[in-house]
């Protein structure tokens, strides 16, 4: 669990740091809109991404 912790600490650190360092680059480019919220989440603990096939078929003409 010292690697999850670890883990934790450092997304709480650098989300915001990249949050910073990118809005001050909207702003030297006069982009007109702004970061607010920038978070990380963990994807292990969320539901897999499901597909489906896709029944588009092609013919040669």
């Amino acid at each position: 669990m010292a690697a999850r912790a670890a883990l934790d600490q450092y997304r709480q650190n650098i989300f915001p740091a990249y949050q910073t360092a990118i809005n001050d680059d909207l702003q030297r480019f006069n982009a007109g809109f702004r970061l607010e919220a920038v978070a990380s989440v963990n994807i292990a603990s969320a539901p897999p991404l499901t597909t489906t096939p896709s029944s588009t078929t092609y013919s040669s003409p």
